[in-house]
């Protein structure tokens, strides 16, 4: 099993003050460390719309003004935190026919190579069969942490972490450990072990990628989950383990055109915009094939492939519970970023937000909870 960091459950941290940051957290400090707001704000233009050849560009609006944003506008202002000006340029239609030649194939073979994503964890199929099983007891769920050494480790050092750690005394015990974090702890901590260390991974091009992905993809598991909790009532630990599949497929694929660069256009620089569209296209299906190798269950695969984009580059209304979930917490959650680095006001969240439909009601909640403060 690949090596993992240690992490804490993503919907207790989600619940912290937030503090001016820079970046997002290091995942092995997420235990311990509040939401962060980003604090700076890129020299680069806001999300507009398209414009015709010289038409002069109007003056991006302020954070404070109210706009409304789709999907595609949304998540392309992501990829402006990320890449920088160039997201928003075409693709180089000869890097893009060449990179992305036979692309269904080639990311579906490649999906699940260990180059890119970790294999199934061993343990992962036990450790969800015990955790969902009420008659499990804590001792046997520290038996099968203990199969596997740096679980173990992450286990004690999560449970020592301010967030749980109620004593001086240290936690030694993986009995003890189990029991502080809980049902809802060990689900946080087994799904984002899945993932984290794929965005620990260096990247020599547009090193700020990672960071944008994995600000976005923790912010989504979070949001996930409530909206599968609190207007599903559905499964909120397969929505959250969700979000972090689809993170999981951002980063896979971007990793395969970055290495389809060197072998086919050796000595160019990737082209963000062809990363872009390849991530439009691909990441769904890539986040799909990575569930099925670990076995994971009809719904969760019907949830992701609900997630495909349609011919028109959006993704039609999911009509799963799961897929529900999904589209609203990854929906939301790029929107939380774009707040949290300046570029849109909190007007700008709701009124994207209404174009899904009315928004539910507990939607304050999981809003002051994704970011951290009230608006």
């Amino acid at each position: 099993m690949a090596a993992v960091a240690g992490v804490a459950c993503l919907w207790l941290l989600l619940r912290g003050i937030s503090r001016p940051a820079t970046a997002a957290p290091e995942p092995a400090l997420l235990a311990t460390r509040p939401m962060p707001r980003a604090a700076e704000a890129l020299p680069v233009a806001p999300v507009t719309t398209a414009r015709g050849a010289g038409e002069a560009a109007e003056p991006p609006p302020g954070p404070q003004e109210a706009q409304v944003l789709d999907s595609v506008q949304i998540f392309h202002g992501l990829y402006e935190l990320a890449f920088g000006p160039l997201a928003h340029q075409p693709p180089p239609p000869q890097e893009l026919r060449l990179i992305a030649e036979n692309a269904d194939q080639v990311f579906d073979q490649l999906a699940t190579d260990p180059k890119y994503a970790m294999r199934r964890p061993m343990m992962l199929p036990q450790l969800l069969r015990a955790v969902h099983d009420k008659r499990s007891t804590q001792h046997q769920l520290a038996n099968i942490f203990a199969r596997d050494p740096a679980l173990a480790g992450n286990l004690l050092k999560v449970a020592n972490s301010p967030v749980y750690r109620v004593s001086e005394d240290p936690v030694e015990s993986l009995d003890r450990a189990v029991a502080m974090l809980g049902t809802d702890g060990l689900h946080s901590l087994i799904a984002t072990v899945l993932v984290q260390p794929v965005f620990k991974l260096a990247a020599i091009h547009y090193p700020r990628f990672p960071e944008i992905v994995w600000e976005h993809t923790f912010r989504s598991a979070s949001a996930a989950e409530s909206h599968a909790a609190q207007v599903e009532n559905g499964d909120p630990f397969a929505a959250q383990l969700l979000a972090l599949t689809m993170g999981l497929g951002a980063i896979v694929v971007f990793r395969i055109v970055i290495d389809r660069y060197k072998s086919l256009l050796e000595g160019q620089a990737p082209h963000p915009a062809v990363i872009i569209s390849l991530i439009d296209s691909q990441c769904a299906g890539v986040a799909k094939r990575v569930a099925a190798s670990w076995d994971l269950s009809e719904r969760v695969l019907t949830a992701l492939e609900e997630q495909r984009p349609d011919g028109a580059g959006r993704s039609e209304e999911p009509s799963s519970p799961l897929g529900r979930s999904l589209h609203f917490g990854r929906k939301l959650a790029a929107l939380a970023v774009l707040h949290e680095h300046g570029r849109i006001s909190d007007g700008t969240v709701r009124a994207s937000m209404l174009q899904d439909g009315p928004l539910p009601e507990s939607f304050e909640g999981i809003w002051v909870r994704l970011i951290g403060h009230g608006g």
